[in-house]
């Protein structure tokens, strides 16, 4: 907004540009990029951004923003499997996740896994796949590729397999 708007005095250019910059910066009309009508913009990275504004009385000035809650990295996942001896019942397979930039709130909507080698695509259904527990644990019975799937509130994914090979199934001979 311009200060005495009701004599005439209206905004004649609201630029923005990345970095923190002066209004002198902003002298050439080439420089930045002009805010639409709606008074935003989008932006897809974190950093400071600065807006500029300037008035038919000749007066100009920045505000600049600090922009951190942009979710650039997909979930990690990191797999475990006990015991690592052979076994004639079932292993355990452990998951462990964590999410960037939960700080700005970002969490893990989902984490799921199913037996074979996966892509994120299979599980782009919300049925396929079984939820991993709160125990961050589940148990298999056969050797396999197992994958776990991932899913933030940003909607980054990510997928981890693991190979079980130490399930014995025969009895000696």
């Amino acid at each position: 907004s311009v200060y005495n708007s009701a004599s005439g005095n209206a905004l004649t250019a609201r630029r923005w540009a990345p970095g923190e910059r002066t209004v002198a910066d902003f002298a050439g009309p080439a420089f930045g990029s002009d805010v639409p009508p709606s008074g935003s913009f989008n932006i897809t990275e974190n950093g400071t951004y600065t807006v500029y504004a300037a008035d038919s009385a000749g007066l100009s000035a920045v505000q600049t923003i600090e922009i951190t809650n942009i979710v650039t990295q997909a979930p990690t996942i990191t797999l475990d499997y006990s015991p690592k001896t052979a076994v004639s019942t079932s292993v355990a397979i452990t998951v462990a996740t964590s999410v960037y930039n939960s700080a700005s709130g970002n969490a893990l909507n989902a984490l799921r896994w199913a037996p074979g080698e996966r892509t994120a695509a299979d599980f782009a259904g919300p049925t396929f796949g079984t939820d991993v527990p709160s125990s961050a644990s589940f148990s298999v019975t056969a050797n396999d590729k197992y994958t776990v799937f991932a899913l933030d509130a940003a909607g980054r994914s990510a997928v981890r397999t693991i190979e079980i090979t130490n399930i014995v199934t025969q009895a000696p001979t």
